[in-house]
Protein backbone atom coordinates (compact mmCIF):
# COMPACT_ATOMS: atom_id res chain seq x y z
CA UNK A 1 0.00 0.00 0.00
CA UNK A 2 1.28 3.84 -0.72
CA UNK A 3 2.71 5.44 1.91
CA UNK A 4 1.82 8.47 1.03
CA UNK A 5 -2.15 7.39 2.22
CA UNK A 6 -3.95 9.84 4.29
CA UNK A 7 -7.36 8.35 4.87
CA UNK A 8 -8.31 4.30 4.23
CA UNK A 9 -11.45 2.97 4.60
CA UNK A 10 -12.66 -0.57 4.47
CA UNK A 11 -16.03 0.25 5.59
CA UNK A 12 -18.58 -2.35 4.66
CA UNK A 13 -16.20 -5.33 4.01
CA UNK A 14 -15.45 -8.75 5.32
CA UNK A 15 -11.70 -8.76 5.44
CA UNK A 16 -9.71 -11.28 6.45
CA UNK A 17 -6.74 -11.72 7.84
CA UNK A 18 -3.54 -11.87 5.53
CA UNK A 19 0.06 -10.68 5.43
CA UNK A 20 -1.08 -7.23 4.55
CA UNK A 21 -1.18 -6.45 8.39
CA UNK A 22 2.56 -6.35 8.49
CA UNK A 23 2.71 -3.08 6.15
CA UNK A 24 0.19 -1.28 8.15
CA UNK A 25 2.11 0.45 10.73
CA UNK A 26 4.64 1.28 7.58
CA UNK A 27 1.95 3.61 6.28
CA UNK A 28 3.19 6.84 8.12
CA UNK A 29 1.41 9.56 6.73
CA UNK A 30 -2.29 7.91 7.48
CA UNK A 31 -4.19 9.89 10.61
CA UNK A 32 -7.95 8.00 9.56
CA UNK A 33 -8.59 4.63 9.33
CA UNK A 34 -12.53 3.23 8.98
CA UNK A 35 -12.93 -0.29 9.25
CA UNK A 36 -16.82 0.03 10.07
CA UNK A 37 -18.52 -3.44 9.02
CA UNK A 38 -22.59 -1.99 9.07
CA UNK A 39 -24.90 -4.44 10.70
CA UNK A 40 -27.46 -4.29 7.80
CA UNK A 41 -25.29 -4.22 5.14
CA UNK A 42 -26.07 -5.50 1.67
CA UNK A 43 -26.25 -9.11 0.28
CA UNK A 44 -23.04 -9.24 -2.17
CA UNK A 45 -24.26 -12.59 -3.24
CA UNK A 46 -26.60 -10.62 -5.33
CA UNK A 47 -23.93 -9.79 -7.71
CA UNK A 48 -22.66 -12.79 -8.53
CA UNK A 49 -24.13 -16.13 -8.36
CA UNK A 50 -20.65 -17.65 -7.03
CA UNK A 51 -17.76 -16.04 -4.84
CA UNK A 52 -15.44 -18.15 -3.60
CA UNK A 53 -13.17 -15.95 -1.05
CA UNK A 54 -9.70 -16.52 -0.91
CA UNK A 55 -7.40 -15.76 1.73
CA UNK A 56 -3.79 -15.06 1.49
CA UNK A 57 -1.70 -17.69 2.28
CA UNK A 58 0.23 -15.98 4.72
CA UNK A 59 -0.31 -18.19 8.31
CA UNK A 60 1.51 -16.97 11.82
CA UNK A 61 2.78 -18.74 14.20
CA UNK A 62 -0.03 -19.07 16.30
CA UNK A 63 -2.74 -21.66 14.51
CA UNK A 64 -6.19 -19.51 15.45
CA UNK A 65 -9.37 -20.23 13.40
CA UNK A 66 -11.37 -17.12 12.35
CA UNK A 67 -14.24 -18.88 14.37
CA UNK A 68 -11.96 -18.71 17.64
CA UNK A 69 -11.16 -15.13 17.48
CA UNK A 70 -14.84 -14.90 17.68
CA UNK A 71 -15.54 -17.50 20.46
CA UNK A 72 -15.84 -16.01 24.19
CA UNK A 73 -14.66 -19.76 25.49
CA UNK A 74 -11.56 -19.10 23.71
CA UNK A 75 -11.15 -15.25 25.01
CA UNK A 76 -11.48 -16.86 28.97
CA UNK A 77 -9.05 -19.55 28.20
CA UNK A 78 -6.39 -17.98 25.98
CA UNK A 79 -6.06 -14.48 27.54
CA UNK A 80 -2.30 -13.45 25.61
CA UNK A 81 -0.74 -9.98 26.09
CA UNK A 82 -1.46 -7.94 22.40
CA UNK A 83 0.69 -5.49 21.34
CA UNK A 84 -1.20 -3.43 18.40
CA UNK A 85 1.23 -1.73 16.31
CA UNK A 86 -0.58 1.77 14.33
CA UNK A 87 0.91 3.84 12.42
CA UNK A 88 2.44 6.92 14.30
CA UNK A 89 0.22 9.72 12.72
CA UNK A 90 -2.68 8.00 13.53
CA UNK A 91 -5.22 10.07 14.85
CA UNK A 92 -8.53 8.13 14.05
CA UNK A 93 -9.97 5.27 13.95
CA UNK A 94 -13.61 3.81 13.25
CA UNK A 95 -14.33 0.39 14.15
CA UNK A 96 -17.94 1.38 15.31
CA UNK A 97 -20.67 -1.56 14.09
CA UNK A 98 -18.14 -4.06 13.17
CA UNK A 99 -19.48 -7.14 14.92
CA UNK A 100 -16.34 -6.97 17.47
CA UNK A 101 -17.82 -9.57 20.35
CA UNK A 102 -16.67 -10.53 23.60
CA UNK A 103 -14.85 -8.84 26.64
CA UNK A 104 -12.44 -5.79 26.14
CA UNK A 105 -8.97 -7.91 25.75
CA UNK A 106 -5.84 -6.69 27.42
CA UNK A 107 -3.34 -5.72 25.34
CA UNK A 108 -0.93 -2.50 24.31
CA UNK A 109 -1.65 0.09 21.80
CA UNK A 110 1.41 1.28 19.84
CA UNK A 111 -0.13 4.50 18.52
CA UNK A 112 1.58 7.60 20.26
CA UNK A 113 -1.27 10.16 18.04
CA UNK A 114 -3.86 8.12 18.24
CA UNK A 115 -6.72 11.13 19.34
CA UNK A 116 -10.10 9.33 18.18
CA UNK A 117 -11.33 6.05 18.90
CA UNK A 118 -14.93 5.26 18.07
CA UNK A 119 -16.30 1.98 19.17
CA UNK A 120 -19.92 2.02 19.40
CA UNK A 121 -22.91 -0.53 18.52
CA UNK A 122 -20.59 -3.33 19.29
CA UNK A 123 -20.77 -6.23 21.43
CA UNK A 124 -18.24 -5.25 23.99
CA UNK A 125 -19.50 -6.66 27.42
CA UNK A 126 -17.30 -6.29 29.25
CA UNK A 127 -14.55 -3.41 29.95
CA UNK A 128 -12.34 -4.88 32.90
CA UNK A 129 -9.04 -5.05 31.31
CA UNK A 130 -6.36 -2.53 31.20
CA UNK A 131 -5.38 -0.72 27.81
CA UNK A 132 -1.99 0.87 27.62
CA UNK A 133 -0.94 3.08 25.23
CA UNK A 134 -4.23 4.88 24.88
CA UNK A 135 -3.01 7.95 27.27
CA UNK A 136 -2.97 10.21 24.11
CA UNK A 137 -6.88 9.55 23.68
CA UNK A 138 -9.13 12.58 23.29
CA UNK A 139 -12.73 11.17 22.29
CA UNK A 140 -13.76 7.39 22.96
CA UNK A 141 -17.35 6.32 21.90
CA UNK A 142 -18.17 3.28 23.49
CA UNK A 143 -21.78 3.72 23.21
CA UNK A 144 -24.52 0.73 22.79
CA UNK A 145 -22.53 -2.02 23.59
CA UNK A 146 -24.85 -3.72 25.58
CA UNK A 147 -21.59 -3.70 28.65
CA UNK A 148 -22.61 -4.75 32.04
CA UNK A 149 -19.01 -4.05 33.89
CA UNK A 150 -16.99 -1.60 33.77
CA UNK A 151 -13.32 -1.43 36.13
CA UNK A 152 -10.99 1.01 37.16
CA UNK A 153 -8.53 -0.64 35.29
CA UNK A 154 -9.89 0.01 31.96
CA UNK A 155 -10.24 3.62 32.43
CA UNK A 156 -6.61 4.10 34.05
CA UNK A 157 -4.64 5.03 31.27
CA UNK A 158 -7.51 7.63 29.48
CA UNK A 159 -5.59 10.29 31.12
CA UNK A 160 -6.77 12.90 28.22
CA UNK A 161 -9.72 12.21 27.56
CA UNK A 162 -12.44 14.95 26.72
CA UNK A 163 -15.07 13.36 25.28
CA UNK A 164 -16.44 10.16 26.64
CA UNK A 165 -19.22 8.05 25.41
CA UNK A 166 -20.92 5.28 27.42
CA UNK A 167 -24.69 5.86 26.01
CA UNK A 168 -26.99 2.78 26.20
CA UNK A 169 -25.26 0.37 27.67
CA UNK A 170 -26.07 -1.52 31.12
CA UNK A 171 -23.65 0.11 33.67
CA UNK A 172 -26.31 1.35 36.05
CA UNK A 173 -25.08 -1.36 38.69
CA UNK A 174 -21.45 -1.56 38.45
CA UNK A 175 -21.42 2.71 38.32
CA UNK A 176 -23.56 1.89 41.64
CA UNK A 177 -21.29 -0.23 43.55
CA UNK A 178 -18.23 1.65 42.84
CA UNK A 179 -18.22 3.63 46.49
CA UNK A 180 -14.74 4.19 46.65
CA UNK A 181 -15.13 6.02 43.31
CA UNK A 182 -12.46 4.86 41.18
CA UNK A 183 -13.75 4.54 38.13
CA UNK A 184 -13.40 7.75 36.83
CA UNK A 185 -10.89 9.26 39.37
CA UNK A 186 -8.16 9.50 36.70
CA UNK A 187 -10.34 11.70 33.84
CA UNK A 188 -9.69 14.69 34.87
CA UNK A 189 -10.03 16.49 31.46
CA UNK A 190 -13.29 14.99 30.90
CA UNK A 191 -15.57 18.30 29.00
CA UNK A 192 -18.36 15.80 28.07
CA UNK A 193 -19.66 12.67 29.58
CA UNK A 194 -22.78 10.95 28.56
CA UNK A 195 -23.76 7.85 30.61
CA UNK A 196 -27.39 8.11 29.57
CA UNK A 197 -29.96 4.69 29.14
CA UNK A 198 -27.60 2.83 31.57
CA UNK A 199 -30.34 1.93 33.72
CA UNK A 200 -29.13 4.09 36.48
CA UNK A 201 -31.15 4.43 40.04
CA UNK A 202 -28.70 6.67 41.86
CA UNK A 203 -25.00 7.06 41.94
CA UNK A 204 -22.33 7.61 44.35
CA UNK A 205 -21.89 11.52 46.14
CA UNK A 206 -18.07 11.11 45.09
CA UNK A 207 -18.75 9.63 41.36
CA UNK A 208 -17.57 12.44 39.22
CA UNK A 209 -15.49 14.58 42.30
CA UNK A 210 -12.55 14.72 40.04
CA UNK A 211 -14.45 15.87 36.87
CA UNK A 212 -14.12 19.54 37.43
CA UNK A 213 -13.50 20.37 34.01
CA UNK A 214 -16.68 19.26 32.72
CA UNK A 215 -19.17 20.94 31.01
CA UNK A 216 -21.70 18.62 29.58
CA UNK A 217 -23.70 15.90 31.88
CA UNK A 218 -26.16 13.62 29.93
CA UNK A 219 -27.68 11.48 31.97
CA UNK A 220 -31.19 11.14 30.56
CA UNK A 221 -32.98 7.92 29.96
CA UNK A 222 -32.30 6.21 33.11
CA UNK A 223 -34.59 5.92 36.40
CA UNK A 224 -33.08 8.03 38.90
CA UNK A 225 -35.57 8.74 41.51
CA UNK A 226 -33.37 11.78 43.07
CA UNK A 227 -29.43 13.09 42.14
CA UNK A 228 -27.32 12.03 44.82
CA UNK A 229 -24.31 12.78 43.26
CA UNK A 230 -21.87 15.84 44.00
CA UNK A 231 -21.74 18.76 41.36
CA UNK A 232 -21.05 21.53 43.26
CA UNK A 233 -17.19 21.81 42.33
CA UNK A 234 -17.95 21.58 38.12
CA UNK A 235 -18.17 25.44 37.86
CA UNK A 236 -17.46 24.77 33.61
CA UNK A 237 -20.70 23.22 33.55
CA UNK A 238 -23.08 24.31 30.35
CA UNK A 239 -25.46 21.63 30.12
CA UNK A 240 -27.01 18.97 32.40
CA UNK A 241 -29.26 16.76 30.68
CA UNK A 242 -31.69 14.55 33.48
CA UNK A 243 -34.71 13.93 30.96
CA UNK A 244 -36.76 11.34 30.79
CA UNK A 245 -35.79 9.49 34.77
CA UNK A 246 -38.14 9.02 37.29
CA UNK A 247 -36.91 12.71 38.90
CA UNK A 248 -40.07 14.29 41.37
CA UNK A 249 -37.67 17.30 42.66
CA UNK A 250 -34.36 17.92 43.51
CA UNK A 251 -32.72 17.46 46.79
CA UNK A 252 -31.94 20.67 49.12
CA UNK A 253 -28.39 19.99 48.28
CA UNK A 254 -28.28 19.55 44.62
CA UNK A 255 -30.55 22.96 44.54
CA UNK A 256 -27.63 24.66 46.90
CA UNK A 257 -25.09 23.60 44.39
CA UNK A 258 -26.63 24.29 41.37
CA UNK A 259 -27.36 28.08 42.25
CA UNK A 260 -23.93 28.65 43.51
CA UNK A 261 -22.88 27.22 39.56
CA UNK A 262 -25.75 29.71 38.10
CA UNK A 263 -23.65 32.80 39.57
CA UNK A 264 -20.78 31.56 37.62
CA UNK A 265 -22.11 29.91 34.23
CA UNK A 266 -25.23 30.08 32.13
CA UNK A 267 -25.92 26.32 32.42
CA UNK A 268 -28.96 24.47 30.84
CA UNK A 269 -30.85 22.38 32.73
CA UNK A 270 -32.94 19.50 31.24
CA UNK A 271 -35.70 18.17 33.24
CA UNK A 272 -38.11 16.88 30.41
CA UNK A 273 -40.09 13.61 30.38
CA UNK A 274 -39.67 13.18 34.35
CA UNK A 275 -42.39 12.98 37.26
CA UNK A 276 -42.30 16.42 38.71
CA UNK A 277 -45.34 16.65 41.75
CA UNK A 278 -46.87 20.10 41.60
CA UNK A 279 -48.12 19.71 45.28
CA UNK A 280 -47.45 21.30 48.03
CA UNK A 281 -45.17 19.63 49.41
CA UNK A 282 -42.95 20.22 46.20
CA UNK A 283 -43.57 23.60 46.45
CA UNK A 284 -40.05 25.21 47.27
CA UNK A 285 -38.59 23.25 44.36
CA UNK A 286 -41.06 24.82 41.96
CA UNK A 287 -40.95 28.32 43.28
CA UNK A 288 -36.74 27.46 42.86
CA UNK A 289 -37.39 26.53 39.25
CA UNK A 290 -39.40 29.75 39.19
CA UNK A 291 -36.51 31.90 40.27
CA UNK A 292 -34.02 30.49 37.74
CA UNK A 293 -35.76 29.31 34.97
CA UNK A 294 -33.94 30.78 32.64
CA UNK A 295 -31.31 27.77 33.28
CA UNK A 296 -33.97 25.17 32.30
CA UNK A 297 -34.63 23.77 28.63
CA UNK A 298 -38.08 23.43 27.10
CA UNK A 299 -39.30 24.58 30.33
CA UNK A 300 -43.15 25.35 29.08
CA UNK A 301 -43.24 21.85 27.74
CA UNK A 302 -42.37 20.30 31.45
CA UNK A 303 -46.17 18.70 32.95
CA UNK A 304 -46.87 17.67 36.32
CA UNK A 305 -46.94 13.55 36.77
CA UNK A 306 -49.88 13.85 39.01
CA UNK A 307 -52.16 15.49 36.03
CA UNK A 308 -52.55 19.08 37.90
CA UNK A 309 -54.63 20.94 35.08
CA UNK A 310 -54.15 24.45 37.46
CA UNK A 311 -50.55 23.78 37.19
CA UNK A 312 -48.69 24.89 33.43
CA UNK A 313 -45.03 25.52 33.33
CA UNK A 314 -45.71 27.71 30.62
CA UNK A 315 -47.79 30.42 33.46
CA UNK A 316 -44.92 29.55 36.64
CA UNK A 317 -45.61 32.61 38.24
CA UNK A 318 -49.52 32.23 38.17
CA UNK A 319 -49.19 28.74 38.64
CA UNK A 320 -47.61 28.84 41.87
CA UNK A 321 -49.60 31.58 43.04
CA UNK A 322 -52.69 28.85 42.29
CA UNK A 323 -51.06 26.46 43.98
CA UNK A 324 -49.87 28.22 47.52
CA UNK A 325 -53.11 29.70 48.19
CA UNK A 326 -54.66 25.81 48.03
CA UNK A 327 -51.91 24.78 49.91
CA UNK A 328 -52.50 27.30 52.70
CA UNK A 329 -56.28 26.72 52.70
CA UNK A 330 -55.17 22.62 52.38
CA UNK A 331 -53.04 23.77 56.09
CA UNK A 332 -55.17 26.32 57.72
CA UNK A 333 -57.74 22.90 56.70
CA UNK A 334 -55.66 20.24 57.96
CA UNK A 335 -55.07 22.24 61.41
CA UNK A 336 -58.57 22.61 61.94
CA UNK A 337 -59.28 19.19 61.43
CA UNK A 338 -56.07 18.13 63.17
CA UNK A 339 -57.31 20.56 66.26
CA UNK A 340 -60.63 18.93 66.33
CA UNK A 341 -59.49 15.44 66.30
CA UNK A 342 -56.97 16.22 68.93
CA UNK A 343 -59.89 17.89 71.12
CA UNK A 344 -62.33 15.59 70.05
CA UNK A 345 -60.03 12.88 71.44
CA UNK A 346 -58.70 14.70 74.91
CA UNK A 347 -62.29 15.34 75.56
CA UNK A 348 -63.45 11.65 75.09
CA UNK A 349 -60.12 10.35 76.75
CA UNK A 350 -61.13 12.52 79.68
CA UNK A 351 -64.64 11.36 79.87
CA UNK A 352 -63.81 7.96 79.59
CA UNK A 353 -61.01 8.21 82.18
CA UNK A 354 -63.38 10.29 84.37
CA UNK A 355 -66.14 7.60 84.53
CA UNK A 356 -63.90 4.62 85.01
CA UNK A 357 -61.31 6.79 86.97
CA UNK A 358 -62.12 4.28 90.23
CA UNK A 359 -61.62 1.34 88.09
CA UNK A 360 -58.73 2.44 86.77
CA UNK A 361 -56.72 3.21 90.22
CA UNK A 362 -58.19 -0.33 91.92
CA UNK A 363 -57.00 -1.85 89.15
CA UNK A 364 -53.94 -0.78 89.15
CA UNK A 365 -53.64 -1.02 93.02
CA UNK A 366 -54.12 -4.73 92.56
CA UNK A 367 -51.48 -5.39 90.13
CA UNK A 368 -49.48 -3.76 92.37
CA UNK A 369 -50.39 -5.92 95.09
CA UNK A 370 -50.47 -8.88 93.04
CA UNK A 371 -46.88 -8.30 92.14
CA UNK A 372 -45.61 -8.01 95.78
CA UNK A 373 -47.94 -10.83 96.66
CA UNK A 374 -45.69 -12.95 93.73
CA UNK A 375 -42.24 -11.48 95.44
CA UNK A 376 -43.13 -12.35 99.10
CA UNK A 377 -44.38 -16.03 97.65
CA UNK A 378 -40.76 -16.63 96.23
CA UNK A 379 -39.00 -16.15 99.41
CA UNK A 380 -37.94 -12.53 99.37
CA UNK A 381 -40.50 -11.49 102.33
CA UNK A 382 -41.42 -14.43 104.71
CA UNK A 383 -44.49 -12.22 106.14
CA UNK A 384 -47.52 -14.22 107.45
CA UNK A 385 -50.77 -13.94 105.99
CA UNK A 386 -53.25 -12.41 108.24
CA UNK A 387 -56.37 -15.00 108.74
CA UNK A 388 -59.02 -15.30 110.36
CA UNK A 389 -58.34 -15.51 114.55
CA UNK A 390 -60.30 -19.09 114.37
CA UNK A 391 -57.07 -20.14 111.54
CA UNK A 392 -53.84 -21.07 111.87
CA UNK A 393 -51.25 -18.10 111.16
CA UNK A 394 -49.82 -19.38 107.69
CA UNK A 395 -46.90 -18.51 106.34
CA UNK A 396 -46.61 -16.87 102.88
CA UNK A 397 -43.73 -19.40 102.04
CA UNK A 398 -46.00 -22.42 102.54
CA UNK A 399 -48.40 -21.07 100.15
CA UNK A 400 -48.65 -23.26 96.70
CA UNK A 401 -49.80 -21.29 93.52
CA UNK A 402 -53.25 -22.68 93.71
CA UNK A 403 -53.61 -21.91 97.82
CA UNK A 404 -52.83 -17.74 96.36
CA UNK A 405 -55.52 -18.16 93.86
CA UNK A 406 -57.48 -19.80 96.46
CA UNK A 407 -57.43 -17.43 98.83
CA UNK A 408 -56.93 -14.37 96.32
CA UNK A 409 -59.54 -14.93 93.38
CA UNK A 410 -62.59 -17.36 94.82
CA UNK A 411 -65.31 -15.81 96.22
CA UNK A 412 -64.65 -15.84 99.85
CA UNK A 413 -66.81 -17.43 102.63
CA UNK A 414 -67.46 -15.35 106.16
CA UNK A 415 -64.99 -17.13 108.47
CA UNK A 416 -62.34 -16.28 106.12
CA UNK A 417 -61.94 -12.79 106.68
CA UNK A 418 -59.94 -10.95 109.65
CA UNK A 419 -62.74 -8.20 109.80
CA UNK A 420 -66.22 -8.69 110.17
CA UNK A 421 -66.74 -4.75 108.89
CA UNK A 422 -64.74 -2.16 108.62
CA UNK A 423 -65.97 1.13 109.49
CA UNK A 424 -65.51 4.25 107.52
CA UNK A 425 -66.14 7.35 109.27
CA UNK A 426 -65.15 11.18 108.99
CA UNK A 427 -63.33 12.76 112.08
CA UNK A 428 -66.20 14.70 113.21
CA UNK A 429 -67.63 11.36 114.24
CA UNK A 430 -65.10 9.67 115.71
CA UNK A 431 -67.19 9.90 118.95
CA UNK A 432 -69.79 7.81 117.76
CA UNK A 433 -67.85 5.24 116.16
CA UNK A 434 -65.86 4.98 119.42
CA UNK A 435 -69.28 5.15 122.20
CA UNK A 436 -71.66 3.57 120.02
CA UNK A 437 -70.42 1.49 116.61
CA UNK A 438 -67.70 -0.38 118.16
CA UNK A 439 -68.63 -1.41 121.57
CA UNK A 440 -72.40 -2.13 120.53
CA UNK A 441 -70.95 -4.47 117.75
CA UNK A 442 -68.73 -6.04 119.28
CA UNK A 443 -70.99 -7.21 122.24
CA UNK A 444 -72.65 -9.04 119.70
CA UNK A 445 -69.15 -11.16 118.95
CA UNK A 446 -68.20 -8.57 115.44
CA UNK A 447 -64.48 -7.98 114.96
CA UNK A 448 -64.40 -4.11 113.85
CA UNK A 449 -61.85 -2.56 111.65
CA UNK A 450 -61.19 0.91 112.61
CA UNK A 451 -58.59 2.88 111.45
CA UNK A 452 -57.73 4.95 114.52
CA UNK A 453 -56.87 1.45 115.98
CA UNK A 454 -56.03 -1.15 113.17
CA UNK A 455 -54.28 0.96 110.63
CA UNK A 456 -50.77 0.35 110.62
CA UNK A 457 -48.21 2.27 111.51
CA UNK A 458 -45.57 3.61 108.59
CA UNK A 459 -47.66 2.41 105.84
CA UNK A 460 -49.31 4.95 103.67
CA UNK A 461 -52.82 5.62 103.81
CA UNK A 462 -53.73 4.06 100.43
CA UNK A 463 -52.21 0.44 101.40
CA UNK A 464 -54.30 1.17 105.00
CA UNK A 465 -57.40 1.56 103.42
CA UNK A 466 -56.93 -1.50 100.55
CA UNK A 467 -55.92 -3.90 102.93
CA UNK A 468 -58.83 -2.57 105.54
CA UNK A 469 -61.37 -3.25 102.61
CA UNK A 470 -59.57 -6.27 101.73
CA UNK A 471 -59.64 -8.28 105.01
CA UNK A 472 -63.20 -7.69 105.88
CA UNK A 473 -66.34 -9.00 105.06
CA UNK A 474 -68.45 -5.88 104.59
CA UNK A 475 -67.37 -2.23 104.91
CA UNK A 476 -70.02 0.08 106.75
CA UNK A 477 -69.65 3.68 105.62
CA UNK A 478 -70.93 6.67 108.55
CA UNK A 479 -72.01 9.00 106.01
CA UNK A 480 -72.61 12.42 106.74
CA UNK A 481 -71.65 16.31 105.34
CA UNK A 482 -68.31 16.36 106.37
CA UNK A 483 -67.45 12.95 105.08
CA UNK A 484 -68.81 13.88 101.69
CA UNK A 485 -66.73 16.75 101.56
CA UNK A 486 -63.30 14.32 102.79
CA UNK A 487 -61.36 13.13 99.61
CA UNK A 488 -60.30 10.21 101.53
CA UNK A 489 -63.64 8.95 102.82
CA UNK A 490 -64.79 9.54 99.31
CA UNK A 491 -61.31 7.57 98.45
CA UNK A 492 -62.70 4.79 100.46
CA UNK A 493 -66.05 5.11 99.68
CA UNK A 494 -65.21 4.15 95.90
CA UNK A 495 -62.42 1.89 96.67
CA UNK A 496 -64.82 -0.49 98.56
CA UNK A 497 -67.69 -0.17 95.83
CA UNK A 498 -64.78 -1.10 93.13
CA UNK A 499 -64.19 -4.46 95.61
CA UNK A 500 -67.53 -5.27 95.91
CA UNK A 501 -67.90 -5.05 92.09
CA UNK A 502 -64.48 -6.52 90.82
CA UNK A 503 -64.05 -9.32 93.71
CA UNK A 504 -66.96 -10.21 95.90
CA UNK A 505 -69.80 -9.70 92.77
CA UNK A 506 -71.88 -7.16 94.47
CA UNK A 507 -72.21 -3.64 95.64
CA UNK A 508 -73.99 -4.68 98.66
CA UNK A 509 -70.06 -5.04 100.16
CA UNK A 510 -71.22 -1.45 100.58
CA UNK A 511 -73.69 -0.22 103.17
CA UNK A 512 -74.38 3.57 103.96
CA UNK A 513 -75.59 4.44 107.48
CA UNK A 514 -76.94 8.07 106.66
CA UNK A 515 -76.43 10.72 109.72
CA UNK A 516 -79.55 13.08 110.18
CA UNK A 517 -77.71 16.09 108.98
CA UNK A 518 -77.39 14.43 105.17
CA UNK A 519 -80.79 14.74 103.38
CA UNK A 520 -81.41 12.19 100.29
CA UNK A 521 -81.76 15.08 97.99
CA UNK A 522 -78.15 16.21 98.72
CA UNK A 523 -77.05 13.19 98.12
CA UNK A 524 -74.12 12.87 95.05
CA UNK A 525 -73.45 10.22 92.45
CA UNK A 526 -70.61 8.32 95.00
CA UNK A 527 -73.57 7.03 96.54
CA UNK A 528 -76.86 7.20 94.82
CA UNK A 529 -76.23 3.94 93.50
CA UNK A 530 -76.39 2.30 96.62
CA UNK A 531 -79.40 4.39 98.38
CA UNK A 532 -81.00 3.48 94.91
CA UNK A 533 -80.19 -0.23 95.67
CA UNK A 534 -81.63 0.14 98.98
CA UNK A 535 -77.57 -0.31 100.35
CA UNK A 536 -78.42 1.95 103.21
CA UNK A 537 -80.03 2.72 106.88
CA UNK A 538 -80.81 6.06 107.99
CA UNK A 539 -79.26 6.72 111.96
CA UNK A 540 -82.33 7.36 113.94
CA UNK A 541 -81.93 10.92 116.33
CA UNK A 542 -80.28 10.13 119.94
CA UNK A 543 -82.92 8.68 122.16
CA UNK A 544 -85.42 7.98 119.40
CA UNK A 545 -87.15 4.89 119.68
CA UNK A 546 -85.97 3.39 116.29
CA UNK A 547 -82.29 3.14 117.80
CA UNK A 548 -83.00 -0.07 118.80
CA UNK A 549 -84.67 -1.58 115.15
CA UNK A 550 -81.46 0.41 113.50
CA UNK A 551 -78.91 -1.45 115.14
CA UNK A 552 -80.57 -4.98 115.02
CA UNK A 553 -80.47 -4.20 111.26
CA UNK A 554 -77.60 -3.06 110.87
CA UNK A 555 -76.09 -6.08 112.76
CA UNK A 556 -78.07 -8.57 110.59
CA UNK A 557 -76.82 -7.21 107.56
CA UNK A 558 -73.18 -7.83 108.98
CA UNK A 559 -73.93 -10.84 109.51
CA UNK A 560 -76.00 -11.67 106.36
CA UNK A 561 -74.78 -12.69 103.09
CA UNK A 562 -74.42 -10.29 99.84
CA UNK A 563 -77.31 -9.60 98.46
Amino acid sequence: MPTTLEKLSFAANRLTTGIYLFEFHTLYNLREYNMTLFLHQENFASFSEKCDEKSDSFTTNLSIKHEDIRSKRFEVKNRINITIYLPKNLETIFANSSKLYGRFPKFNLNASGIKNVYLQDNFLFAWNQPVFGVESVEKLDLSNNLCTDISPLFTASLLRVKYLNLARNMLGRALRSDNKCQIFQNQRNIEELDISGNQLVDLPFCTFQNLVKMRILRLGNNQMTNVSFGIRHMINLSYVDFSDNRLTSLSDETMTSLKLIFKKSKVLINLSYNKLQCTCQNLAFLAWMNEHKNHFVHIEQYICSNRNTQFEFREMEKSLLILHMNCINFDILNVTATAFITLFLCLALVLIIRKYIWHIRYFIYKTKQKHNFEIRLSGMDPEPLLMNKNLPNLNIQDLSEDSMNTLCDRKQSANQYFYDAFISYVGADRDLVFQKVKPLLESHNINVCIRDIHFELGNGKIENIMKAIGRTKRTICIVSKAYMRSRWRTYELNMAKMEGIKARNSLGFVHLVLMPDLFHGDCNTNIKDLIDRKYYLDYPPDGSALQEEFWKKLIDIIKSPYL
